[in-house]
């Protein structure tokens, strides 16, 4: 099967940059899901802790409440920890892409430009030798 999405394997550095630009995207759309699932499971468990009651009267339900206080801290725990892990994957992706861009920019891109008018110089040369009758 082959794979009709080419990948930028030409240089490294366009790699580092568009790999770079794959995690950025992926980090903020991970930190948009943690957000969205945490406040769901969050409400949901707030609605459970309201429908016991504050003066819960059954040793059952004051189990209940203590689990849902439990659950509640550690959804916030998580989400925590989720955000820090996608904020650090944020960190590497910008710097991954910052720096691959720069360098495909600085390094690579006057290089290929150079020889595309390299080839251009080149090839007008031989059409005037052609043109004047003289072959290469």
């Amino acid at each position: 099967m082959e794979s009709r999405i080419p990948l930028p394997t030409d240089n490294i550095y366009k790699f580092y940059a568009l790999f770079g630009l794959l995690l950025f995207v992926t980090a903020v759309a991970g930190v948009i899901v943690v957000n969205a699932s945490t406040g769901e499971t969050i409400h949901q468990l707030v609605k459970e802790y309201q429908e016991i009651g504050d003066d819960a009267v059954s040793k059952e339900d004051n189990i209940l409440a203590k689990i849902i206080e439990t659950r509640l801290e550690n959804q916030a725990k998580n989400k925590k920890f989720f955000i820090q892990s996608l904020g650090v994957l944020l960190a590497v992706a910008l710097i991954l892409m910052f720096h691959g861009f720069i360098q495909w920019h600085k390094i690579i891109q006057p290089k290929q430009d150079e020889l595309l008018v390299l080839q251009i110089e080149r090839l007008k040369l031989e059409v005037e030798q052609l043109k004047s009758g003289n072959q290469p």
